[in-house]
């Protein structure tokens, strides 16, 4: 088979050539697998990269941890352990070579040792299921058992057998999502078995944090409105809400998210945008907030996350009227509509309102309004000048703040001057 070592970048041949090293002096075998392996092949870029070694995983991870002065960070109930290289800025994940059985349907996998053509089986589709070996013998050649490279030439996703998506109903999801961004198809067998395992309920199955799982990768996706609507197509929203179905009714709504998303991370350095938050934020726009709590606790949602999507939905709520106004705003008032929107919730109600006042009134924000807006005094400040802690504190951060867009005071000894003036 052809070598791929001409795709591959020069840091991460040294790094190959680094695991060679490490498991000849081993003596076992050790090969690259998996997604890195299938992006290489469609010249993608990938840089989680995971390995498959012939046997004595936990001792070749340790070996390659000590190399590179690393930890093995973490080692999943299946054997497998984890090294992120921060210098290199890449997360490594290495196993034994195994064999899976399922009990039942979804069940987790019952795991024995095998050697690379078990474990290259054991994979969800034959596209995924392509290896390069490391060592010598074999460096950067394509190992290909099932016809993967074919199917990846073809835009074909292959399961391996019937009971692929009974065993694992989660393969129903990637199946989808690589279907949208490769733009491939479902082979003829694979879409039966797909279509009857969902007749029958299987992914009905999945434990909510599993099932939420499958949909935050979903979400991490580019194209929000192609993966609702191929779930949609499958029958796949309701195991959420049905409700979210109402969203292709708008697809201008959900196309518009990619070109806000791009608008809001030119015109604002200071955010980081978690895309798949923006998505998730899009995804429950149709819901009260108690379907939110809902489907929180159906998919087991942290605390954390929780809450970041109901302020979220809550702040977009209350800002997309004004939004949708094409009034002029006073410096004050787009201060008031903007502050309480994360950059996330900012990128979902651009694209609900989606009118020139709109970005020209962010782009205010963003620009000017949100840096003037900004108070040097805190609650300390105001205790030291002999005020109690009480409502009083936002009636004056409120004075303060519309003082400063009104450019009546510009440093923080005028704000005090203006407290003591104002309050006391």
């Amino acid at each position: 088979m052809k070598s791929f070592k001409d795709r591959l970048p020069t840091k991460l041949i040294s790094l190959f050539h680094t695991l060679a090293e490490v498991a000849n002096a081993q003596g076992i075998e050790a090969y690259l697998v998996g997604g890195f392996v299938r992006d290489l092949v469609l010249e993608k870029e990938n840089e989680d990269i995971d390995v498959v070694v012939s046997n004595s995983g936990d001792t070749f991870s340790k070996a390659v941890a000590l190399h590179f002065k690393s930890q093995v960070d973490k080692r999943s109930q299946f054997g497998t352990y984890s090294i992120c290289l921060a210098d290199e800025g890449i997360q490594l994940d290495i196993a034994t070579a195994r064999s899976e059985s399922y009990a039942s349907p979804s069940a987790l996998p019952d795991v024995v040792p095998g050697d690379l053509k078990a474990d290259l089986f054991r994979r969800d589709f034959t596209i995924n299921s392509l290896a390069l070996g490391l060592n010598a013998s074999s460096a950067f050649t394509l190992i290909d058992y099932f016809g993967g490279y074919e199917d990846l030439s073809n835009g074909i996703i292959r399961a391996h057998h019937e009971n692929s998506f009974i065993d694992d109903p989660c393969r129903i999801f990637r199946a989808l999502r690589f279907e949208t961004r490769f733009n491939f198809r479902l082979e003829t067998k694979t879409q039966a078995w797909l279509k009857n395992s969902i007749a029958q309920k299987i992914p009905d199955l999945l434990s909510g944090h599993r099932l939420w799982n499958e949909i935050q990768r979903t979400l991490q996706e580019n194209d929000l409105y192609a993966n609702i609507n191929i779930l949609h197509e499958y029958s796949l929203l309701p195991l959420l809400n049905t409700k979210i179905e109402s969203l292709l009714q708008k697809p201008d709504f959900l196309k518009n998210i990619v070109r806000q998303l791009a608008w809001v991370q030119e015109r604002d350095s200071e955010a980081h945008i978690e895309r798949w938050i923006v998505h998730c934020l899009a995804l429950v726009t149709p819901l009260t907030d108690e379907e939110i709590e809902e489907l929180a606790q159906k998919c087991q949602w942290s605390n954390f996350l929780k809450d970041k999507i109901l302020c979220g939905h809550s702040a977009i709520q209350t800002a997309l009227p004004e939004l949708m106004n094409e009034c002029e705003k006073s410096p004050n008032k787009i201060f008031e509509l903007f502050h309480l929107l994360s950059p996330e919730a900012l990128v979902v109600a651009l694209a609900q309102s989606d009118t020139p006042k709109a970005n020209h009134a962010t782009e205010l924000y963003l620009n000017k309004i949100r840096q003037a807006g900004r108070i040097e005094l805190n609650g300390d400040d105001l205790i030291r000048l002999g005020i109690s802690p009480g409502p009083m504190f936002k009636n004056i951060f409120s004075a303060l703040r519309r003082a400063r867009l009104d450019e009546q005071i510009t440093s923080r000894a005028e704000e005090e001057s203006f407290v003591k003036k104002n309050f006391i």
